[in-house]
């Protein structure tokens, strides 16, 4: 199970990197975000086979793939997704669905007793901190100071995204070195119960 969730965690991570750096060949995202969020619900089904909360997850991950594949589908061909409403809930889905997702993390990595458990809840709580700001960016205009303020937070959030990215990788290097029990020098292979003696009838 350790290499499972190394793999998850591996996909995790890649999964931030797609959402949050593009590469455009004209109006082509190379590094799309539901290319990002597939990753992410790749690494959610293998944690949800340990955590309840993870598999919950699923359908808010799935969600994000379909609004993001057709944002990139229309602009592929120059059009836009512009629904205000929809938006808006596609918005708070993407702030929980992310804040709940490291939230698990953190609590699969305490529970394997990985120190980096407690870094992932930091990171959690500042990307949702930034993830917030950034979206208040979309709504407010006012002074260069103003925007200048909102620009910083926009690079903090790239950079939390980051750091979030070595964490993670980090963290699936850890849950590879705990042993298993069948890893340990002093683990005894079980023997198999014997069947029991049929009773002798006269």
């Amino acid at each position: 199970m350790n290499d499972d969730l190394f793999t998850a965690l591996r996909r995790i991570g890649r999964g931030y990197l797609f959402i949050h750096f593009h590469i455009n060949l004209g109006t082509l995202d190379v590094l799309p975000d539901w290319l990002g969020y597939y990753w992410i619900l790749l690494g959610i089904w293998t944690i949800g086979k340990e955590m309840e909360s993870a598999r919950l997850l699923e359908p808010f991950a799935i969600g994000m793939i379909a609004w993001n594949g057709l944002e990139w589908i229309l602009k592929l061909f120059g059009g836009t997704l512009d629904i205000p409403v929809l938006s808006l809930l596609v918005t708070a889905v993407n702030l929980y669905l992310h804040f709940q997702l490291l939230t698990d993390i953190a609590v699969l990595a305490e529970t394997y007793g990985c120190p980096e458990g407690a870094s992932i809840r930091k990171l959690r709580t500042v990307y949702t901190v930034t993830s917030t700001l950034s979206v208040l960016k979309l709504l407010i205009t006012g002074s260069d100071e103003l925007n200048w303020l909102l620009l910083g937070l926009a690079v903090l959030h790239i950079l939390v995204a980051v750091v979030l990215v070595f964490t993670l990788r980090a963290l699936s290097n850890s849950i590879t070195e705990i042993p298993t029990p069948i890893d340990c020098p002093d683990y005894v292979q079980p023997e198999p119960d014997e069947p029991p003696e049929p009773e002798k009838t006269e």
